[in-house]
């Protein structure tokens, strides 16, 4: 018994150490493990009262000021202005460039001068507003652009991803409806974030014994996993969020779309998509951005499925030739 107990021990020291200081010399196996663990422990940025506020249309935007988001591989800074985006007030004036999407966009995991709509800003020397919030669909994407002066913008950024899909179809659904989900199933789920990263005594072997256990068994274990929706679908969906979502007039701006996933089979349906004779011409006359083969797995973090510095550099190198 006093064997076991060590053996336990030092089970659960070895698997927090590694899960603290992951590395890609790791065994697959192990890796897998881990990046599973993380998933489901993870901090979420808009899951905390004090990054983010109850809003009743978008559910919710990023709370206005400063904080600190910090996971395992990253600790990264949020100056977040009046309309709850991460980026400064002065880019709400009249901006040139608006990037809407999702995480990815707004810079999940680096540092707000790293995300790509910065770099694009920096690079290009125009005013450019990032407007991308943690896991907002096209549809929630669409209703914030609303919110931005457009009068002087030339050109939307729209960043796709695969969990936008469940939104769109939702839309689609209720007959191009918006319905947002309400305050309290928000802060049901600001609590359940608090319980599941939560640290427990053992929690790590506990959590290895069932990973082992589901996968013996042959059973779904979660955690980060590819799209396995329809492209062509996808894309559809996509397409019907963008045209009826918005209220603004979205016609004279030059649409450029990408998406930042190793896997191609969405932006070449989309691609396909965007020249049917139904849609009207800014829909035809948007630019797809293929960024698949860029997105190699060393500008990928090892347990979070966000993007390094470097991963921005070379989407908003992409983005750039596109507007250009």
């Amino acid at each position: 018994m006093f064997q076991l107990a060590v053996g336990v021990v030092a089970a659960e020291l070895l698997l927090v150490a590694l899960y603290t200081h992951p590395s890609r010399v790791l065994p697959a196996a192990l890796r897998q493990f881990l990046s599973w663990e993380y998933f489901y422990r993870r901090s979420v940025v808009q899951l905390g009262a004090d990054r983010a506020r109850y809003d009743p249309e978008l559910l919710y935007t990023l709370r206005p000021g400063r904080f600190t988001f910090t996971n395992v591989e990253y600790s990264t800074e949020y100056a977040v202005n009046s309309l709850g985006v991460r980026d400064d007030e002065a880019s709400l004036a009249q901006p040139e460039i608006v990037v809407a999407g999702d995480s990815y966009a707004m810079g999940w995991g680096v540092q707000q001068d790293e995300a790509f709509p910065q770099v694009i800003e920096r690079r290009t020397g125009r005013r450019v507003l990032n407007a991308a919030v943690a896991s907002y669909g096209t549809v929630r994407e669409m209703r914030l652009l609303d919110r931005v002066d457009l009068s002087r913008a030339t050109t939307l950024v729209v960043q796709y991803c695969s969990n936008d899909y469940g939104e769109n179809e939702e839309f689609e659904k209720h007959g191009n409806r918006h319905v947002p989900s309400g305050e309290d199933w928000w802060l049901a789920a600001i609590d359940e974030q608090m319980r599941v990263t939560r640290y427990r005594p053992f929690r790590m072997v506990y959590d290895a014994a069932v990973y082992v256990k589901r996968g013996v068994e042959g059973r779904r274990r979660g955690g980060f996993e590819p799209s396995t929706a329809p492209p062509d679908r996808a894309a559809a969906l996509f397409l019907n969020a963008l045209v009826h979502a918005p209220r603004a007039d979205l016609s004279r701006l030059r649409i450029v779309v990408t998406d930042p996933d190793p896997d191609p089979r969405f932006i070449h349906a989309l691609e396909r998509a965007r020249l049917d004779p139904a849609y009207p011409a800014y829909v035809r006359a948007m630019r797809v951005v293929d960024v698949s083969s860029l997105l190699t797995p060393d500008v990928h973090y090892v347990l979070d499925d966000h993007l390094t510095a470097r991963g921005h550099e070379l989407i908003a190198d992409a983005l750039i030739a596109a507007i250009r």
